[in-house]
């Protein structure tokens, strides 16, 4: 009696855990977030820890004081003037890459970076025309940033681009048909633009922070505005 007894008791114990393992567990992996810091800024933060920052301005340039100490472990410049390379506003040991030194392929502290040049005058490529565009991986998603492109990007721009999971981006150097075709091509699911600006293709929803996994990803298109 006492075995058939303690048998039932682990028949049940065993129905208990096969139930809880049937159970999804909820995550507990830190998102990848996105903070706006005014103007073409952006901290980047991997569920790691790695700061990504992009565009600091000067003091004079800022839209409002950066925040202080400005910690980032890299530092992503798409253009050599004042309210888009301030890298003294950074306190932190950071890598910098800018102009040439960003072109092509970087992987730094394990976060593979490509930088794409792109230029005022396609048929007069010149360091003064030069801005850049980066894209990069982090937390099993593809990152763009565009900053301000200069006018609407050709066909080889779009093809090194590729595919594309949040792109952030000013729309303002485009226009609406250059930023669809962008959009078109990069197939980003989250698109992130500094404020509420006319020509975006669709409504706009207002945030004052991102935090994003790879499967919480919308399955089409949102677009997201900062400062609000």
């Amino acid at each position: 009696m006492a075995g058939r007894v303690l048998l039932a008791v682990l028949a049940l114990a065993c129905a208990g855990c096969a139930g809880r393992m049937g159970e999804p567990a909820p995550s507990a992996r830190r998102p990848a977030t996105i903070e706006w810091l005014g103007g073409q800024c952006y901290r980047v933060t991997s569920p790691l820890g790695t700061v990504l920052l992009t565009n600091p301005p000067s003091p004079r340039a800022a839209e409002r004081p950066l925040p202080r100490p400005l910690n980032a472990d890299v530092v992503l410049v798409t253009a050599e003037r004042p309210d888009f390379n301030h890298i003294d506003a950074v306190t932190s040991q950071a890598a910098i890459l800018r102009g040439s030194v960003g072109i092509g392929m970087n992987c730094i502290t394990g976060i593979p970076i490509t930088g794409i040049p792109i230029y005022k005058d396609a048929e007069r490529p010149s360091v003064d025309g030069m801005s850049m565009i980066y894209t990069w991986t982090m937390d099993g998603m593809r990152f763009c940033y565009a900053g301000v492109p200069p006018g609407p990007l050709d066909e080889s721009t779009l093809s090194r681009i590729g595919s594309t999971d949040v792109l952030i981006v000013h729309p303002g150097g485009l226009g609406q048909a250059a930023l669809e075709s962008l959009l078109a091509r990069c197939g980003a699911r989250m698109v992130v633009v500094p404020r509420q600006a006319p020509g975006l293709p669709g409504p706009v929803t207002p945030v004052a922070r991102l935090s994003l996994h790879r499967e919480s990803l919308p399955s089409s298109p949102e677009l997201v505005a900062f400062g609000q």
